[in-house]
């Protein structure tokens, strides 16, 4: 068995707001190792491409007030299951930073799955799909 991890992708979203805004991190790793072989297994992918994914996570994300007032800024660590049938499952956070920076992170996450953005699920070696989970770091700077 193996394990993959610091999967990288590139995010091409521009920020064209004058707003603080929040960047997103372009790191997506593997948080658990399923005991299946990396070289015949399908990864989880999503529906028009993790450049995608990442889009719409800067579109639906906001800086809330009160972390900018506070000035605080860096990562959320967020934890999501993609199910069998390809839909986003329970994130949750790993690591926080501040209560609405947590909050909006999993919102702006599970607002994507809500709005029918979803993965084609991993798949093991015998082509039955499973259930597998990410780390998405979404990192916060004022701007």
């Amino acid at each position: 068995a193996m394990c993959v991890s610091n999967v990288s992708c590139v995010s091409d979203a521009a920020d064209t707001s004058a707003e603080p805004e929040a960047a997103v991190d372009s790191t997506l790793t593997w948080s658990k190792c399923d005991t299946y072989n990396i070289g015949t297994a399908n990864f989880a992918e999503f529906e028009g491409g993790i450049e995608k994914f990442y889009q719409l996570l800067a579109e639906n994300i906001h800086y809330p007030e009160d972390a900018m007032t506070d000035s605080v800024s860096g990562r959320v660590i967020v934890e999501i299951t993609i199910g069998t049938d390809g839909e986003i499952k329970t994130p949750r956070v790993v690591k926080g930073i501040h209560p609405s920076l947590d909050k909006e992170a999993v919102r702006a996450i599970s607002n994507i799955g809500e709005n029918g953005g979803r993965f084609t699920p991993a798949r093991d070696n015998d082509g039955k799909a499973i259930e597998t989970t990410y780390v998405l770091p979404v990192a916060f700077k004022l701007q």
